[in-house]
């Protein structure tokens, strides 16, 4: 019978460890949610948000430069520009323009990136 008790007596630490386990599991998720919760860790999240909502319009915004120049590029190689030069002029100026704005706003984008970003993490 003393093997019975004793293998009962080491099962009910095991019980009593994985009881400490779960209270302790327990401890460390509250205490991420309370970091969740918290200003530091939360402001983070929320810029890191509001800076990958802009990072996926950016992707959109490439795509439709990216769009028009090879429209563009096709309307050269067709060899017709001496139909419209005006047109492709007027083309090549605004494509021009929106690159230089978005060239632009991304390096306003990246300079965020690195100073809310990193100065919070």
């Amino acid at each position: 019978m003393a093997p019975l008790n004793s293998h009962l007596k080491e099962l009910n630490g095991w019980i009593e460890q994985l009881v400490s386990f779960q209270q302790e599991n327990t401890a460390l998720k509250l205490r991420l949610s309370e970091l969740v919760d918290g200003s530091i860790f939360a402001e983070f999240l929320q810029k890191a948000e509001l800076l990958n909502n802009e990072l996926l319009a950016n992707d959109e915004s490439l795509r439709l430069l990216n769009d028009s120049a090879k429209h563009l590029e096709k309307i050269m190689l067709n060899g017709k520009t001496h139909q419209h030069p005006e047109l492709l002029i007027q083309k090549q100026t605004q494509l021009k323009k929106d690159i230089d704005t978005y060239s632009k706003r991304f390096e306003k984008l990246k300079k965020r990136f690195k100073s809310e970003l990193f100065s919070i993490s």
